[in-house]
């Protein structure tokens, strides 16, 4: 784990600059899609052996043009491959920046959340005290940790 993440790190104005290139991103790529679920189930797998089955059927047309298929347009079929090829490549490097920005959350947030559970254990003990605050303070808290043990009799 990294340390020594700060404010500054990722203030607002980076943020945003970020979400710039993101569209600037999404723009460079106009003819992306989105399918529902159901046309998403509907697609071919695509694993290793569908990929080998297309690149050599693709070979083979091409070395075998008198065999020509008048419904099949070879060149626009090898320009799919290519373009697919491509996409995969930029979403293979986006899962590893979309999984590495999930972890560094979820590291924040739980550090984040360690030091607030520290926080209400100190204020649980200043108000053992009979701190009027601090029990106003633990009041205000006290909903978002409901117990869910079984009660003692």
């Amino acid at each position: 784990m990294k340390e020594n993440i700060t404010e500054s790190s990722l203030n607002q104005n980076k943020l945003e600059s970020l979400l710039s290139y993101l569209k600037i991103i999404e723009s460079q790529l106009p003819f992306l899609d989105n399918l529902t679920i159901d046309e998403r189930k509907q697609l071919c797998r695509k694993g290793p052996n569908q990929h080998a089955f297309m690149r050599k059927v693709l070979e083979l047309s091409k070395k075998n043009p008198q065999h020509e298929n008048p419904y099949v347009n070879v060149k626009r079929m090898e320009e799919n491959l290519n373009v697919a090829d491509r996409l995969k490549a930029l979403s293979h490097q986006l899962n590893e920046l979309s999984r590495s920005i999930e972890d560094t959350s979820g590291i924040l947030y739980q550090e984040s959340y360690d030091m607030g559970r520290m926080l209400y254990m100190h204020y649980q003990m200043i108000a053992r005290n009979d701190h009027e605050d601090a029990q106003k303070i633990i009041s205000e808290l006290k909903p978002y940790f409901p117990r869910t043990g079984k009660k003692k009799k």
